[in-house]
């Protein structure tokens, strides 16, 4: 009977240490970000991602899980895409727009290591071209804490369900910076 329990807690470890990937959720955009920019009369900008080659954004590690973005095949491309769903709500994105936003992951990650509290780390190089010229230039820098738990399912789940919102806080502050409102003004 010993070694039957034995054996049963070599499987349950084996299968915990297996990582698996996940896909992460949807970004939804922000409704007061949404009001925001409804006070001005912006030109539409188009976007752009730059690969940070220092940094592996193809997925963040959650315990013994790994999540994957649901756009594209990087965390560039989640950042990239949830700025244009973001700016499509007030008619703002246009792909053939000579003023463009670029952004840079410099920061990701997700830390549900805590037996009740968790957050994420995010960092994002934001750039904003005319043509050639550099209009803007910013990296802004966010943490979002979030409740999480000793057990890994539950702050696995804590941990995927709170990035949408640790990017729509930092896609909020970049938005709502006065610099990039008084840039964009028609």
């Amino acid at each position: 009977m010993k070694n039957l329990k034995n054996i049963l807690i070599l499987v349950i470890i084996s299968f915990s240490l297996v990582a698996c990937s996940i896909k992460g959720n949807n970004y939804n955009p922000d409704i007061e970000t949404i009001d925001y920019l409804n006070n001005y009369e912006l030109k539409s900008v188009s976007t752009k991602k730059i690969e940070n080659t220092k940094l592996d954004t193809t997925s963040i590690t959650l315990r013994g899980a790994k999540m994957i973005s649901p756009y594209g095949n990087s965390f560039s491309d989640y950042i990239n895409q949830s700025l244009q769903i973001q700016l499509s709500q007030n008619d703002l994105y246009s792909k053939d727009s000579n003023y463009i936003v670029s952004t840079e992951i410099i920061k990701n990650d997700i830390n549900i290591w805590g037996f009740s509290e968790a957050y994420c780390d995010l960092k994002v190089k934001f750039e904003i071209n005319e043509g050639n010229r550099i209009l803007y230039s910013d990296s802004i820098e966010l943490k979002h804490d979030f409740p999480s738990h000793f057990v890994g399912q539950i702050a696995i789940e804590n941990g995927i369900n709170n990035y949408p919102i640790a990017v729509k806080k930092l896609i909020k502050k970049f938005l709502n910076d006065q610099r990039v409102i008084n840039l964009l003004k028609k």
